[in-house]
């Protein structure tokens, strides 16, 4: 990550596109892809964050239409528990329906929050969308 945090508000900006990008890719699944999910449980206990297995899964993806029908099914859940999750995340409204969708939605987000300097939001947003092109 270049550059430095100024305030616990671009700290907790940083914080809730993480989660946003998160709820974007998802995780591997243990069910779809178990070694895959064991490579980032791998990761995380080893310290890193997980990205680039994340990353991998999500590339593969377009070519299992089974995993992504399974994801249709339990996709109410997941939307559910999220919904409830109790940190207020104001990216929470994003457009998920792509990744360009996803990265000009937060972009328009970020241009009407009041929090420092946007240049590394937007950064943040096209390094993400990056790890995702093909």
């Amino acid at each position: 990550m270049v550059g430095s945090l100024e305030s616990d508000v671009e700290h907790e900006v940083l914080i809730e596109m993480g989660l946003s990008q998160a709820k974007y890719i998802a995780a591997p699944d243990k069910q779809a892809d178990p070694a895959a999910y064991q490579r980032f449980i791998d990761e995380i206990d080893s310290g890193n964050h997980g990205l680039d297995e994340l990353v991998k899964f999500a590339k593969k993806v377009p070519s299992h239409t089974e995993w992504i029908e399974k994801y249709k099914e339990t996709n109410a859940q997941v939307l559910e528990y999220l919904q409830n999750l109790k940190r207020d995340n104001r990216f929470e409204q994003a457009d998920y329906s792509s990744i360009k969708a996803f990265r000009e939605s937060v972009q328009g987000m970020l241009s009407n929050a009041a929090v420092g300097t946007g240049d590394f939001y937007v950064s943040n947003m096209q390094y993400f969308a990056s790890l995702l092109a093909d």
